[in-house]
């Protein structure tokens, strides 16, 4: 049988060109479409597409059709930077339309685009008061992909000036945009604002979410060490930052931890450290993390993160450690199941057989049935 071959994607779209213009837009699309298989476009390919684009365009303005707007907007947004730019005029004329589709999809092009016109078109549209809550969602998302320090500020202080009681979808969508844009900025720089009281709590807090969120090339520590230790801060800002102490690590923050974990109170900072040592995943406080999950004294939210945390570090006598708490009924049953979600943590094997057996008994409670459950779907999605 012989084998199907596939046409150069140049052949394919050359063809496309030499469809009728009457096609309008229905063949635009598929042109945009086709030129994503080119390798490196040619030239003229794009100006091609940016002459098409133009003629598509004043013809959908002629008419007021809407629709086509959308279309032609959307193609722009899917295909390369280099059209983007031939056609950065219109897209910002775009923002300015009745239609919140078109707004919508032209701010994600500009925000692609980067250049300084797109920034402060997007910009202008951010803080327009008039502007419906999905444009604003898709400017703010824009900026934060740009990423500039112009971008950052006038984020911050979009988040800074909202009334929390009426503007509660201006302050959620400027805290997502932050949060994206800390995550990809110099760490030192979210570190400085991050132990920056005078900028208020809402921009710290979003600070100490983008550290969380996997950036750990951080060489200052013991400011954030010294804001989990200190009680009059807020717990928000002090979880958050105990959990971006895990993800930079470190014997330093090791060591931290540790302290804060065997003082007394303060449970839920005390459980957020104990999953943030699961996170670094330093062997060595295995022996620390069972003591914790096997003490009666202990309280359930801090058993409940050790065992999460020996999941997480996945030692063999994490597992069988583990495998008792699950298999013992007289066990609170939160702490059972934070052991079935560690099991499915550390893999198949001897902890794949142990969720089985709790799954298989129909007198087990239905809770720790539901997490075995979730927990053994998890190991089945990882050896896929």
């Amino acid at each position: 049988m012989a084998m199907a071959t596939h046409p150069d994607p140049k052949s394919v779209y050359e063809r496309l060109q030499q469809l009728p213009e009457s096609l309008g837009q229905d063949r635009l699309r598929l042109m945009l479409r086709s030129q994503f298989y080119l390798d490196d476009p040619p030239s003229e390919v794009l100006e091609h597409l940016a002459a098409s684009l133009h003629r598509v365009w004043k013809d959908a303005i002629k008419h007021k059709d809407k629709i086509s707007f959308h279309s032609i907007i959307r193609g722009i947004h899917e295909t390369t930077r280099s059209l983007h730019t031939r056609v950065e005029e219109d897209l910002i004329d775009a923002l300015e339309s009745s239609e919140q589709r078109v707004c919508s999809v032209a701010a994600r092009a500009l925000g692609r685009i980067g250049t300084n016109k797109a920034t402060q078109a997007l910009i202008g549209l951010l803080t327009n008061p008039n502007a419906d809550k999905r444009t604003t969602f898709h400017a703010a998302m824009a900026l934060s992909i740009i990423g500039t320090e112009e971008s950052y500020k006038v984020l911050t202080d979009m988040l800074a000036g909202c009334d929390k009681d009426e503007e509660e979808g201006r302050s959620l969508v400027a805290s997502l945009a932050l949060t994206r844009m800390n995550a990809k900025r110099p760490t030192e720089a979210v570190v400085d604002m991050l132990v920056n009281p005078e900028i208020g709590e809402q921009a710290r807090l979003h600070a100490a979410l983008g550290l969380s969120s996997g950036n750990a090339d951080v060489e200052r520590i013991q400011p954030l060490i010294d804001i989990m230790s200190n009680t009059e801060e807020g717990y928000a800002i002090r979880m958050i930052t105990t959990l971006a102490l895990g993800e930079i690590g470190g014997d330093e923050v090791v060591k931290a931890l540790e302290k804060k974990i065997t003082s007394s109170g303060e449970r839920l900072i005390r459980a957020t450290a104990v999953g943030a040592l699961g996170r670094i995943g330093t062997t060595e406080k295995v022996h620390l993390l069972l003591e914790l999950l096997n003490s009666s004294r202990e309280t359930m939210s801090v058993r409940s993160s050790a065992a999460e945390a020996l999941g997480m570090i996945g030692a063999d006598e994490a597992v069988r450690a583990l495998q008792q708490r699950l298999a013992d009924r007289a066990e609170n049953p939160e702490v059972r199941e934070s052991a079935a979600e560690a099991l499915g943590m550390v893999g198949a094997g001897e902890a794949g057989r142990a969720l089985q057996e709790r799954l298989a008994d129909r007198a087990e409670n239905p809770e720790v049935r539901e997490s075995a459950a979730v927990a053994l779907g998890n190991i089945g999605a990882e050896e896929a």
